[in-house]
């Protein structure tokens, strides 16, 4: 009997001592740190390279830029919608602004383009009447902002700040030259509306000023004469043609001429029904 009792006094002590084995090893268990992840604000994710994200931790304040993000990149002309583009005409191109404001002119943007130096977008100025539009001047505006107008008649491109626009002057004939050319004296002047005047213009000259500039075999010649429906209209010439109706005529004329690298390119009569003197 009391080998019995010894028996279990001794599982009783071995079951106290493991139960406070597992009591210690909880209490060292709790005793360690727990893991945690970021939370709120408390941390910064630095980019890296590709776009990925890393949770190292940063003492920066500032925010970092992503490696792997593209730039926008810059807009050229050949990207600005059409609006834009008509405005950047008009804005950097007084004359052409004027012919819209004021004479009604209609800018079309064709999405045609033209070779020089560097693709460039098309605009036409025109009349458009009943729906129908007439190209009269073409510009076209480069990747580099430049604008150049193109000249039919010599069939080249010209930067718009080398265009000497056309303009009205009276014209006279000076002399002939050996080379098939002739010298024509011009004196510029300015037609103006007036309501007040006998047939609503007036030519004014400020000062008369004969100016000489040469006509070649290149020139291109208008001269009014009796028209098949109308009375009068704008009948093209040769040269000499135009030279001879001159000396019929014995008088001065009044005409639109277009100048280019010191010569005449371009000469056109205006009609005027009262006398010009």
């Amino acid at each position: 009997m009391k080998s019995k009792t010894n028996i279990q006094q001794i599982i009783v002590f071995m079951l106290a001592a493991v139960f406070c084995l597992l009591i210690l090893a909880a209490c060292d268990k709790g005793s360690d740190p727990i893991a945690s992840h970021p939370t709120g604000g408390s941390s910064e994710l630095t980019a890296v390279p590709g776009g990925e994200t890393s949770s190292r931790q940063t003492v920066s304040t500032e925010p970092t830029a992503s490696t792997g993000q593209t730039e926008p990149t810059q807009r050229t002309f050949a990207d600005l919608p059409v609006e834009e583009l008509i405005d950047y005409l008009l804005s950097e191109l007084p004359r052409a602004h004027e012919m819209v404001t004021e004479y009604g002119m209609t800018v079309l943007v064709s999405g045609e383009e033209s070779e020089y130096k560097s693709k460039c977008r098309d605009i036409w100025l025109g009349t458009d009447l009943d729906g129908k539009f007439t190209r009269e001047i073409l510009y076209s505006i480069c990747d580099t902002g430049e604008i150049f107008e193109y000249n039919a008649v010599l069939n080249l491109w010209q930067k718009v700040e080398d265009v000497i626009p056309k303009f009205m002057a009276v014209l006279r004939l000076d002399k002939a030259l050996d080379n098939d050319s002739y010298i024509f004296l011009l004196d510029d002047v300015v037609w103006v509306d007036d309501s007040s005047e006998p047939n609503g213009y007036r030519i004014d000259n400020d000062k008369e000023e004969w100016v000489p500039y040469i006509a070649s075999l290149q020139t291109e010649c208008h001269v009014l004469g009796p028209g098949e429906e109308s009375a009068m209209e704008l009948w093209q010439v040769s040269l000499d043609n135009f030279v001879a109706e001159l000396n019929m005529r014995g008088e001065d004329i009044l005409v639109e001429a277009g100048i280019y690298d010191g010569g005449i390119y371009y000469i056109s009569e205006v009609y005027h029904p009262a006398p010009l003197y």
